[in-house]
């Protein structure tokens, strides 16, 4: 015969009976709680958001992630994302990223054989990850613009620390930030 215990009820009980059977007995013990009533909260849905990515724009992000970084830390590789990012944003240079990154010598490596080099078709095991990382952080920055901190501050510039090109002295300009191998600008507020 089961006997009926008043137990205290916690939140996380859903069960509306459990029984327990203590060791080396035969008394078996019941409790019965009411289930709480849950019809005053609401259970919202995930918001599901659909972002679409242009592929191309995709690609010519991760292609400066890439040959700018691909030996930089994750923070150092994003922050490249946000210089481009960011100049598209910004008004003053093109509306796209790939005219971003194709505009004049920009980034170095554009002036150089690695503008027609692709990426993708590396033999070499390192530069396929490395490759495959820039095209999933590019993917990421273009569709998570809004939700991912900016490591660079607002940058719109950025150089090597080993170097010290001329516009980095310019008055319109301040440092924000050094990641890795570089040190980022952005434009000062006028």
């Amino acid at each position: 015969m089961a006997s009926t215990l008043a137990l205290r009820q916690y939140p996380y009980d859903t069960a509306p009976k459990a029984y327990a059977q203590l060791p080396d007995t035969d008394k078996v013990y019941e409790y019965r709680h009411e289930l709480p009533d849950l019809s005053e909260y609401k259970l919202e849905e995930p918001e599901i958001k659909m972002v679409y990515v242009d592929p191309k724009e995709r690609e010519c992000l991760a292609k400066a992630i890439y040959w700018e970084a691909r030996n930089q830390s994750l923070d150092g590789k994003i922050a490249v994302g946000f210089v481009v990012i960011n100049r598209v944003n910004a008004g003053l240079w093109h509306d796209s990223v790939c005219k971003v990154v194709f505009q004049g010598c920009q980034f170095s490596w554009v002036c150089t054989a690695n503008a027609k080099k692709n990426p993708a078709k590396n033999k070499n095991y390192d530069e396929q990850v490395a490759w495959a990382e820039s095209i999933a952080l590019a993917n990421e920055l273009l569709s998570e613009y809004n939700e991912i901190q900016d490591v660079t501050y607002g940058a719109v510039f950025f150089h090597a620390h080993y170097v010290r090109p001329d516009w980095s002295k310019w008055k319109k300009v301040e440092r924000t930030v050094r990641i890795d191998d570089h040190i980022f600008y952005r434009l000062r507020s006028m």
